[in-house]
């Protein structure tokens, strides 16, 4: 189970980087149209989807790095002294525990006794946790609302 997991973290990456060529080439083709697009083809469902499962990789591969980030190898006071720490956070105490929350927000903080904490994940991952759950939102919801319409004939299917 571990060794699918890990495979398909170092997969998942590859996966959205085609995903995202796919999109830029698409758009690219649809600007040298020289027109804007129709509605069907904003809504059609093989992009949107597409936009839908890269968003989903973003989220599971900015949660896995925060995650990774908090995961030590070395003892917890050693991972602390090497995260790059400002020295100042050194001199305010002896070093403590790790806390680590693995929902989110995701956090891994390095606690001193004089109450100093320096959170170990990078501070990009939180937002671009969010960022990419808000895009796999509203694709998800402009794929249901361009299948509906279809459906009652509102619509007819962008030819792609």
């Amino acid at each position: 189970m571990l060794e699918i997991m890990v495979g398909s973290l170092l997969v998942a990456p590859l996966v959205f980087l085609v995903l995202a060529i796919r999109l830029v080439l698409r758009g690219v083709r649809t600007l040298l149209r020289g027109r804007p697009p129709s509605a069907a083809e904003v809504l059609a469902a093989k992009p949107l989807a597409e936009l839908a499962a890269m968003s989903a990789l973003g989220v599971a591969l900015c949660w896995a790095w925060g995650i990774g980030s908090g995961i030590y190898v070395l003892d917890p006071d050693q991972m602390c002294a090497a995260a790059a720490a400002p020295a100042e956070v050194y001199a305010h105490g002896e070093f403590v525990r790790v806390a680590t929350h693995y929902g989110f927000p995701v956090a891994a903080t390095c606690l001193w006794d004089g109450g100093t904490a320096y959170d170990l994940v990078p501070p990009w991952v939180n937002p671009m946790i969010v960022l990419f759950a808000l895009t796999l939102v509203a694709a998800l919801l402009a794929l249901v609302g361009g299948v509906v319409l279809r459906r009652r004939g509102h619509m007819t299917p962008a030819t792609e």
